[in-house]
């Protein structure tokens, strides 16, 4: 990370080779919480210590959606959604009851429902942005440094107290040999255009064989790995398992290439953290950048030689 854009956003622990041996990696301590830790306590701080409710707001998005089908990402909409969930919990309703009946201001209680709803918007909005950092420096690694981390699951990330978030556990870090990288970087790229017959040549030349070579199956078998849970939610879907095992019965899969199991499950495990922050993720609006960047270099080098 020191030659990275990122350097002075994410820290990556250093080795101390003087205490590592050959079955021991020994690496610098960093100063900070897991980031699945550290949101839980400023919700917790924001709900008066109510340690249930802070519970009840990072259930998985998918759960929650039950409840509302609406788009939650715009401030209105958030401010919607953590009124309603603060309306159905029980102690919240009794504690905030008991705050307007013994304040002598009678709007005491809807003031400081506002404060907490608008503290837990700004939770989120600030998670969301790291994990919008974190998506960005994975998909540098991915497409630029050809390296990266593929087990990037809350308890591998830390939210350092000097305000970067650090990065742990390389113990499943994947390399990509420049021809991979350029055929992940077209599919990213045809993902991001929306077109499927793009989607699906470039998976072909990343690798990807199925049984009956359908298109359609490919391209929903790329959006799935490297970009949203749109493409099952459309479908009727619930959970990726019964996506899959739809995918497998209508056109099953003979070939997935090494290169793309890492960075779809890297791509997954970020989907994953923005389900608990009730946010959608959208690989493909991140990594577009990067991939496209990889793109143009390859072109750059081709010119070249």
């Amino acid at each position: 990370m020191m030659k990275s854009p990122f350097s002075q956003l994410v820290k990556v622990p250093q080795p101390l080779r003087i205490l590592c041996t050959k079955n021991m990696l020994v690496m610098e301590l960093l100063d900070g919480k897991q980031l699945s830790r550290s949101i839980n306590d400023q919700l917790v701080d924001a709900l008066d210590g109510d340690r249930a409710l802070a519970r009840e707001l990072l259930r998985p998005k998918k759960r929650a959606q039950e409840e509302n089908k609406e788009d939650d990402s715009g401030m209105y909409a958030m401010y919607r959604n953590f009124q309603k969930i603060l309306s159905l919990n029980r102690n919240y309703k009794n504690k905030t009851s008991e705050t307007s009946q013994q304040s002598s201001v009678g709007n005491r209680g809807i003031l400081n429902e506002m404060k907490t709803i608008f503290s837990l918007i700004l939770i989120s909005k600030q998670s969301r942005k790291k994990l919008d950092l974190l998506i960005d420096v994975h998909g540098y690694q991915i497409f630029h440094d050809g390296v990266f981390n593929a087990d990037p699951h809350p308890g591998n990330i830390l939210d350092l107290t000097d305000g970067r978030i650090g990065l742990l556990d390389y113990g499943q870090a994947k390399r990509l040999q420049p021809c991979e990288c350029i055929a992940l970087a077209k599919v990213l790229m045809a993902l991001r255009d929306g077109n499927e017959d793009s989607v699906a040549d470039a998976m072909r030349e990343l690798g990807f064989r199925s049984k009956l070579d359908r298109s359609d199956i490919l391209a929903q078998t790329a959006a799935f790995y490297f970009d949203s849970d749109e493409v099952f939610e459309k479908l009727g879907y619930n959970n990726n398992k019964a996506f899959m095992e739809h995918l497998q019965k209508v056109d099953p899969m003979i070939v997935v290439p090494d290169a793309a199991v890492m960075v779809a499950r890297t791509s997954i495990l970020f989907r994953g953290i923005g389900s608990l922050l009730r946010q959608r993720v959208k690989i493909s609006d991140r990594w577009y950048p990067y991939a496209k960047a990889a793109i143009q270099e390859e072109v750059k080098l081709k010119l070249c030689t």
